[in-house]
């Protein structure tokens, strides 16, 4: 990735604004502080700042939201007792499967000789050292065959290894898509190399078997709602719930676009689209033996006046569709981790992370200090020792603050990206030492060779 230009306020990029396309260097994490103004690299715009303020009151009913879910949940609860099942035990979108010209089949290749699967490894008293796996990786061997990905897979996975790493962030669903055949989204040209086609083998479990046979952890990554612009619209099956909204009468009610890639993000305060979401995950969890569901920062894509919601009813959204994830997976196994990478954006004076402050709508606060919404966080500190506003210490140390509920793991994102080697390999030093923090994930895999880990 290119080197960003020097910021003149703090600003973090985001994980994954460009498109699944050829264009690979404009994809980076976002970070907005209250009230900041806008500003941009010489080539990634930045999110616009948000002015709104947050009542304190949410005008939406979130506990509703929550509770129709639940229902769904609990449904799920009772018909799971394992993963054999290749299907969800929530509806399916009435409509059937795409079609495409290599139509994909919901088990891995059966081998003349099968070999058992390798079980989950067991980190529970081992620090995270992660990397996110993200599609810009993925695209660049797009349209291999099954031998192809497994021996890139098989690969990328032994680097980590060697470099000490013990857990694969690896994205899944970046546009409203999938790595995998799913009854709910199409397939990812990321996959395939064409919007909506699919491959003759299963890429998710060929990542599983290959994390687990090393002793990795892999966490399924999931963009909840930004999905594709009109000319990938155009090529998925309307089968897909995203299609049909998309070609609706009504479609203002199910998504907005947003961004000078002209993408599709979903409502958040929409049910169906939460539903969808949920299920998406649910779908996952049951289907593959992953060992955690994991959410970046990309919530709310722009100001949340764009989506029809109020500042406080956007804060509901988010919290609803957290809830609502986190009861779904653990409906379906309760083992599974459900983590989220926010914004790490914390400034100094403030009591609160800056996207508790800003239209990305979060409730960090909230998140990181009850039980029943998340199991770690995973806060994105892209900054060196001498950053003017946002200095890497002062920002773990907030965040160490923030997250008092014992069972919430703290994990910190660090920046190889943007940063010297010398430097994030002492910001791993001080995570060793933090008395709150357990680990870091880097992004991403790209730009780990120069690190010395172990």
């Amino acid at each position: 990735m290119k080197k960003l230009v020097a910021f003149s306020l703090a600003v973090a990029m985001m994980l994954s604004l460009a498109s699944c396309s050829n264009n690979t260097t404009n994809v980076v994490k976002a970070d907005v502080g209250s009230q900041i103004s806008s500003q941009i690299s010489s080539e990634v715009s930045e999110y616009p700042s948000s002015t709104e303020e947050l009542s304190s009151t949410p005008s939406s009913d979130v506990s509703s939201i929550v509770s129709e879910i639940g229902k769904v949940n609990s449904v799920s609860k009772e018909n799971s007792s394992n993963k054999t099942s290749s299907k969800p035990t929530s509806s399916k979108p009435a409509s059937s499967k795409p079609v495409s010209s290599k139509p994909a089949s919901s088990q891995p290749p059966v081998s003349s000789k099968p070999e058992p699967k390798p079980e989950p490894p067991n980190l529970s008293n081992t620090q995270m050292k992660a990397v996110w796996l993200s599609f810009l990786e993925f695209q660049q061997f797009a349209g291999s065959s099954e031998s192809a990905f497994t021996s890139k897979i098989q690969s990328y996975f032994d680097t980590m290894v060697n470099k000490g790493l013990n857990t694969v962030i690896a994205q899944v669903r970046p546009h409203g898509d999938a790595f995998y055949e799913s009854a709910y989204y199409p397939w990812s040209k990321c996959i395939s190399g064409t919007m909506g086609q699919g491959v003759d083998y299963d890429p998710l479990e060929i990542m599983v078997r290959e994390a687990h046979s090393r002793s990795l952890e892999i966490h399924a990554w999931l963009n909840p709602y930004r999905t594709m612009n009109d000319a990938e619209m155009a090529l998925i099956n309307s089968s897909f719930p995203v299609k049909q909204w998309y070609e609706s009468s009504n479609r203002s009610d199910y998504m907005v676009q947003v961004g000078d890639d002209k993408r599709w993000w979903l409502k958040p305060g929409n049910k169906e689209v939460q539903k969808l979401i949920i299920n998406g995950a649910k779908e996952i969890t049951q289907k593959y033996k992953v060992d955690g569901i994991h959410l970046d920062d990309y919530f709310y894509g722009t100001n949340v006046s764009t989506y029809g919601d109020t500042a406080s009813q956007a804060k509901a959204n988010t919290t609803a569709l957290v809830k609502g994830l986190h009861d779904g997976i653990k409906s379906i196994d309760s083992s599974v981790k459900f983590g989220i990478s926010p914004a790490g954006g914390f400034r100094e004076n403030n009591s609160l992370p800056s996207s508790d402050m800003t239209y990305l709508s979060t409730d960090l606060k909230l998140w990181c200090q009850n039980k029943g919404y998340i199991d770690y966080v995973m806060p994105q500190l892209y900054w060196g020792y001498d950053h003017a506003t946002q200095p890497y210490v002062m920002s773990l140390d907030k965040w160490q603050n923030l997250v008092t509920e014992d069972s919430i793991a703290l994990y910190i994102g660090l920046a190889p990206y943007r940063l010297d080697a010398a430097t994030i390999e002492n910001q791993i030093k001080d995570i060793g030492n933090s008395y709150k923090a357990t680990g870091y994930a880097l992004f991403r895999y790209d730009h780990i060779h120069g690190l010395t880990l172990k």
